[in-house]
Parts: C-alpha cells; structure tokens; sequence
C-alpha cells in the first residue's frame, strides 16, 4: 500500500502555474531570464489573506521577501492614542524589504486591506540563491536600477504639478494653515519599506 500524495496533481499543478504567472508579473522579476525566474519560482511560495489578515507584527523576525501580486497591504505602528497607518503597499511592490535585507525585525505590523495574494521567498533561500547564482544578483540589480529610474522620472514629472503639505494649528490658533513639504522629501518617503 502507498502513501497518498500530500496534494494531488492537479493542484500542484495549479500551484506550480500560480507561482509562476506571479514572479513573471512582478516588476522586480520580469526583465530577468526565465531560468533565473524558475529558480525564484522553486523556492517562492504563494500567501493567499482575507481582508484584516496580519502578515506580520511589530518585532517579528524578517524570513522571508515579501512581494504583493495583488490586493493592497498597510503598513501599521500600534501606539497608546491609536494606530498610525505608515505606508499602504499596492501589486507588484516588495513589502518589509528594508528589515529582510538588513536583517532586522519588522520595525511595524502589516495588514491586509483587502483579499490580497503574496508572493513568499524564505530569505535565508533567497540570499543563498543569490550567491550561488550572481547572475540572478545582477539581473535583479539591474532590475531595480530600472525601478527606481522609473519612478525618479515620475516624482521629477510630478514636480509641479503637486504640492504636497500637511496642516497644523496657525498661530492665531483659530485656523489651519498648509505646511509645504518639498518634492525631495515626498520622493525619499517613496523607497522601498
């Protein structure tokens, strides 16, 4: 007598599939050669959340990179006069890549929004993967690069076209008067979390 299979074959063929259509849409893997993007595929995983599901909490410990393939997550400090939303993250943008990379606690929680599918890498697997294979770092390097040019060329677009402020009390104290806060600012708040 064998053992039954843990899943059958039609869903890990559906898995398979769903991992592989993820990596090949996220932004920081598709320009990379499809052998680098079936060895993240090998070791990724897919995270399927409801709506308030938490990804993580303040201090947990940063195992794994974190990529949205859909849905939206907010990024949340806890404190004593309420919750202070830091960051909402979108599809196709890294979540918590800041402490993975610098192996570090998450510095705040992370919540779902909505239903939202993540793609997971182990980092420990990822950082292994990545100096096995150098390649796969200089294609993601140069992937990123891409990125951030991207999204320098649209904060340089917005330039004055937004202003960008926030209200405090005016010295009357009868009123509320705009603070401007320069582009330079609002595009250094704009890097990975």
């Amino acid at each position: 007598m064998t053992k039954a299979p843990d899943r059958p074959p039609a869903a890990s063929e559906h898995l398979s599939s769903r991992l592989h259509a993820a990596v090949q849409s996220l932004p920081m893997f598709r320009g990379l050669p499809p052998g680098e993007r079936e060895r993240l595929a090998a070791i990724a995983s897919i995270r399927d959340l409801h709506k308030g599901d938490v990804l993580w909490s303040a201090g947990d410990p940063a195992d794994a990179l974190t990529l949205i393939v859909d849905g939206r997550v907010k990024i949340v400090r806890h404190g004593a006069g309420g919750d202070v939303i830091l960051e909402i993250f979108g599809r196709g943008e890294p979540v918590g890549a800041v402490a993975v990379y610098n192996r570090m606690p998450y510095p705040a929680s992370a919540i779902a929004l909505e239903p939202t599918t993540l793609l997971t890498i182990p980092a420990r697997d990822y950082f292994a993967l990545l100096e096995r294979h150098p390649d796969l770092a200089h294609s993601l390097i140069g992937e990123l690069t891409r990125l951030y040019m991207s999204l320098s060329r649209k904060v340089e677009d917005m330039r004055g076209r937004l202003r960008f402020g926030s209200l405090r009390p005016a010295p009357d104290g009868a009123r509320l008067e705009v603070v401007n806060i320069g582009v330079g600012y609002f595009a250094s708040r704009l890097a990975f979390w």
